[in-house]
């Protein structure tokens, strides 16, 4: 089982000085030298996931950077907009949410340079901003799996699934690819309205989807 968990960060605001007393010293002090109130409550948020996942054990860090419990579980976090996302699973995993602005933008140009040429195909017959994003999740997110950055250059492989006769949109859902001789497990949601969001796992295995405000409920007063 993979769990995606997603929190708003603006029901954070109201009890921040609280709630930062469970996150780590080092964290309360990178958030605390935060300017911004969006990008403290991110911060915050981003701590106590990590205090949630790792129940005593040290975060730590990988080559290229990417976090990790040396006792498991695999995560991944991403914020864009209002939202946090944790996608948790027993294997290697990826997660990345994006939001969509709607600005006019060139993602023709954007697509060109990023997409694989399967993918260009596909935006091509579905351009806009949601098509674009809705790729460069799935991308983003397996790029995020595999903690290789951007040493993997994004139009080197496509997340689309292999069916090449797509016409439709982009829909919700699971699929399964071998990239590069690696196992890709691709889950694309649109729980969140206005929103992008999208995990790779290197298991099959299904996902749940849960807000993570049920977790925090018990430490939060009305």
């Amino acid at each position: 089982m993979q769990v995606l968990f997603y929190l708003d960060i603006r029901i954070l605001a109201s009890q921040a000085d609280r709630l930062a007393e469970q996150i780590t010293p080092s964290r309360r002090e990178q958030t605390a030298r935060l300017r911004g109130e969006q990008d403290r409550l991110r911060s915050l948020a981003a701590g106590l996931f990590l205090a949630h996942l790792a129940a005593g054990q040290e975060v730590l860090y990988g080559e290229r950077g990417k976090p990790y419990l040396s006792g498991g579980p695999h995560f991944n976090l991403s914020h864009s907009g209002d939202f946090i996302c944790c996608a948790v699973s027993d294997s290697p995993v990826g997660v990345d949410l994006e939001f969509r602005r709607g600005k006019a933008r060139n993602f023709t140009m954007m697509a060109r340079r990023a997409f694989h040429p399967e993918e260009q195909a596909f935006f091509f017959r579905h351009p806009g901003e949601k098509t674009f994003l809705d790729i460069w999740t799935l991308k983003e997110s397996r790029i995020k799996m595999t903690g290789t950055g951007f040493s993997t250059p994004p139009a080197s492989f496509s997340a689309l699934p292999d069916d090449a006769a797509l016409s439709g949109p982009l829909l919700p859902g699971t699929w399964e690819k071998i990239i590069a001789g690696q196992h890709c497990s691709f889950r694309r949601w649109d729980a969140l309205p206005g929103y992008s969001l999208a995990a790779c796992s290197a298991a099959p295995d299904p996902w749940e989807i849960h807000e993570f405000n049920e977790i925090l409920a018990a430490n939060l007063t009305p």
